[in-house]
């Protein structure tokens, strides 16, 4: 391995590690860790400034070490948005920028190196900032430059530099905030008599930007009908809403049902209500609160026979001792018993837990598992991964390892098996769940430590090639294995018994366009399969394909209308309007005088007199721009008397609407001005037999001092 400029620095950090380790005395850490810099201080030149014309996230203007950054200490993290092991430094630092600010003299920015070549797109990178609150300053280092010339070799790496921009700690991997915090803290007692600038940097957060009709932020994972169990219950989804940290459930046409959790992360269990989420990832038919996990990616749920049990015979019952008789009943009655028992089913719930890289299981009941191992119910343990980052099978599944498993699908059948997106070695991987023997479906690479085998290539087994999957899901139906093939923004489906990867090039049904899925993370399978459901993360949004036609619609999730009530202060116009039910016109003339005692009451000279027309059909339902075009609106927004024109957009059905004329007007008592509310309601009446344009006039006093 070629040298490194921060060779030295790194290895003066080991030491102090180990010294700090066997120190107990607060001052000792102090004075070890201020030695420490001395003894680096003077090893190097400062480290170079950022490369020109760099993308920049969260920023007004390009940051610049040897101008912004000029008598701080700076705090460098080298991330890439793919990486779980950087999405674990990032309440490290946020704990970091809450205890220190640049009030402080320290600052920290973000340098994003990417692995993926999707990860280099700027617009990607901004999305993974927006999806993890990431609040300080961004740059996007395409092509790593500062990660070759200081001689970065992992995700990710913290580098601590001091006032001048020299290097002062290097910090490898995940779970080390302490030290982290201790470094820096220490850092700025050395350097008090520096007068460390304190100067803001132009920090500009930018937030993601939802149109109005955006319920979800940054779906993750989709499930259909997770607890159906018949006709008897209405089948529905539900996602995982990450960016607003909550499960949302709605029926099949869209319309939210339940929202648990969000906006704020937390981790609460509870009512729906009452309790909280931390960017949800996978979901099942059963919510559960775990042990501590790295970062459970996805989860799934199975029912099974006592593993071994299943593949033992029974034994018939050993013959009666001599000279006793044969209790045939009694003898039934125990073999049907260990025929029940062998049948009994008992549910696991199967998780990726993506930091560690390994798939856990939790046993809700006592199983008998692989090697007549037994597990108690609760029991939650590694079934499968070594624990080091890689793509290595085996027969021995504690001696496979996996790459940030991210995505679990099930198949049934005789032989069982679990499919596993495994995200950082581009790959899909197969568990059995007979003996426990892992392999590789397709994607990745024969070498287990290259994770970068990545590509976009439809082939069979190991020659087709993915960009960090996240999401599967497995048709009975046809035997096919669904791919959200993330980082190419792609679906993909795989042949089971061939091997074979096939992407799927949709259009969408409105448009005929082709799809264009930004980052798509989750995928479900309707049980007939012919529809699949797609969380289209980047898009904010939920879209069903159909698989037979290859055609694909937004799936319209939106939150269901609040139930109407009748307005305060309400006028019950008594005479009925009527609209020809041929795209008929109605004309309507109004004014509004006042029946005020005192008389002193009248209107503000010169405020306007707002009103407004809502249209309402006999479910509630407010149609006003759906089933009427509006020809004209006189006066709208000003003073009365006032006049609208409204046509029937289309030969309709309906019978009956109700009319809505909502006033908000200005009005004066003597010296003192206040406003009042009051609506004007009246049935508009659909008939074919009436002129093709009705007209009306309305004229309503009002009392704004007693309730009309």
């Amino acid at each position: 391995m070629e040298s490194s400029p921060l060779d030295f620095v790194a290895h003066s950090c080991m030491e102090l590690t180990e010294a700090l380790q066997a120190c107990s005395s607060e001052v000792d850490r102090e004075t070890l860790i201020i030695n420490h810099i001395k003894k680096v201080w003077d090893t190097g030149p400062p480290v170079e400034d950022f490369k020109k014309n760099l993308e920049w996230v969260n920023v007004s203007e390009p940051i610049s070490l040897s101008q912004h950054c000029a008598g701080k200490i700076v705090v460098l993290d080298f991330w890439t948005y793919c990486c779980i092991n950087c999405y674990h430094v990032l309440p490290d630092l946020a704990q970091l920028e809450k205890a220190i600010s640049v009030e402080n003299g320290v600052v920290i920015i973000g340098v994003h190196c990417a692995k993926f070549l999707n990860e280099k797109d700027s617009s990607n990178v901004l999305a993974a900032v927006q999806r993890y609150n990431i609040h300080h300053p961004v740059v996007n280092d395409a092509d790593s430059t500062m990660w070759d010339a200081l001689g970065i070799r992992c995700w990710p790496t913290l580098l601590i530099l001091g006032p001048n921009n020299k290097p002062m700690f290097v910090i490898t991997g995940e779970g080390h905030g302490n030290e982290l915090e201790l470094y820096v803290k220490t850092a700025i007692k050395h350097f008090s008599t520096q007068n460390l600038s304190t100067e803001a940097l132009p920090v500009s957060p930018k937030q993601h930007l939802k149109s109005k009709d955006d319920v979800l932020y940054f779906p993750s994972k989709v499930a259909l009908n997770p607890f159906y169990r018949g006709k008897s219950e209405e089948p529905f989804l539900a996602i995982s809403d990450a960016g607003n940290n909550r499960i949302v459930l709605t029926d099949c046409s869209g319309i939210v049902l339940r929202i648990i959790g969000g906006p704020q992360p937390g981790f609460k269990d509870g009512k729906f209500s009452e309790t909280l989420f931390n960017s949800p990832q996978g979901i099942c038919g059963k919510c559960l609160g775990l042990q501590a996990l790295s970062s459970p990616w996805d989860i799934l749920l199975f029912t099974t026979p006592d593993m071994d049990m299943s593949v033992r015979p029974i034994v018939p019952l050993p013959p009666p001792p001599p000279g006793q008789t044969v209790d045939k009943e009694k003898d039934e009655k125990e073999l049907t018993k260990e025929k029940e028992k062998k049948d009994e089913k008992r549910r696991v719930l199967l998780i990726a837990c993506a930091g560690s890289h390994q798939i856990w299981a939790l046993f809700l009941d006592n199983t008998i598992w692989w090697k007549y191992k037994t597990f108690s119910e609760g029991t939650c343990v590694c079934i499968a991964g070594s624990g080091a980052e890689a793509a290595r099978n085996s027969a021995y599944p504690h001696t496979a390892s996996f790459a940030q498993p991210s995505g679990l699908s099930l198949r049934m059948g005789t032989n069982p098996e679990v499919f596993i997106a495994d995200a950082e070695s581009s790959s899909i991987r197969r568990l059995s769940l007979v003996v426990g023997q892992v392999t590789t479906l397709c994607g990745g690479d024969r070498n287990p430590l290259n994770l970068f085998a990545f590509g976009d290539v439809d082939d069979i087994g190991l020659d087709a090639k993915l960009q960090h999957p996240l999401g599967v899901t497995y048709s009975e139906s046809s035997k096919t294995l669904y791919i959200a093939d993330t980082y190419n923004h792609k679906i993909k489906k795989v042949d089971v018994g061939t091997q074979k990867v096939t992407s799927l090039n949709p259009t969408m049904i409105e448009t005929a366009d082709p799809v264009k899925f930004n980052e798509p993370s989750g995928v479900s399978v309707s049980s007939d399969g012919k529809y699949l459901y797609i969380a289209d993360t980047n898009n904010h949004s939920i879209k069903i394909l159909n698989l037979v036609k290859n055609v694909c619609h937004e799936f319209k999730v939106r939150l269901p209308e609040p139930k109407f009530t009748e307005p305060e202060n309400l006028i019950q116009y008594k005479n009925d309007l009527f609209v020809n039910k041929k795209r008929g016109n109605l004309i309507i003339y109004f004014n509004v005088s006042l029946d005020a005692d005192p008389k002193s009451v009248k209107f503000t000279p010169g405020a306007p007199q707002n009103w407004l027309v809502c249209v309402r059909d006999d479910n509630n339902k407010d149609v006003t721009s759906e089933d009427f075009e509006f020809i004209a609106c006189k006066n709208k927004g000003n003073k009365l008397p006032g006049r609208v024109e409204m046509k029937l957009k289309q030969i309709t059905n309906k019978t009956h609407y109700r009319l809505y004329l909502s006033f908000n007007t200005a009005l004066c008592d003597g010296a003192v001005c206040f406003s009042h509310s009051f609506t004007i309601r009246s049935t508009i009446l659909v008939r074919e037999s009436v002129k093709m344009a009705e007209s009306y006039k309305i004229t309503c006093k009002v009392n704004p001092v007693k309730s009309a």
